[in-house]
């Protein structure tokens, strides 16, 4: 019997964003790996690989090791909502842009497109980078607030309160 497939989302600092496993992954999937090390993710993905677990490798993201991350995120979302006409690939330009100043993603940059499997799962025309879960869990927190106009902005000064 073959196991499941596992998705791996790989982070700009060597890490990842997300791991979501098969249910029959066996546990020693986590052991051995480097944790908080450059070589993080290529260490889950040895793990995987020699415990038999199938693997789809996913576009690049952003993950949160700091509190400071999550301010990050609730501005990657609210420009992603701003920005939504433009795509996925606009946006992740931008952010690409923003974030080091010289850097241009293309849009077949093999790290920033979804794989294959995953995109034809998803209805024609969907790009959104946007959990719904994390989306509502930052609103509820008040991190991320609306203009009552369709906008929305990161609330910086529930961020402090929270951060004290």
């Amino acid at each position: 019997r073959g196991l499941g497939r596992a998705y791996l989302c790989p982070a700009d600092d060597g890490g990842y964003g997300m791991l979501c496993l098969p249910s029959d992954a066996p546990p020693s999937v986590f052991r051995g790996v480097r944790w908080s090390h450059p070589l993080t993710a290529l260490s889950q993905l040895k793990a995987l690989s020699d415990a038999g677990v199938g693997l789809t490798i996913g576009s690049e993201m952003h993950d949160v090791d700091e509190p400071s991350d999550v301010m990050d995120l609730a501005g990657r979302l609210c420009l992603s909502r701003r920005r939504r006409g433009k795509g996925a690939a606009g946006v992740r330009e931008e952010e690409g842009k923003k974030r080091d100043g010289q850097r241009h993603v293309d849009a077949e940059d093999v790290l920033e497109r979804p794989p294959p499997s995953l995109d034809a799962a998803l209805p024609k025309g969907y790009r959104s980078t946007i959990c719904s879960h994390t989306w509502e869990a930052l609103v509820g927190l008040e991190l991320i607030i609306s203009d009552h106009e369709g906008s929305y902005s990161v609330n910086k000064a529930r961020w402090e309160e929270l951060d004290s």
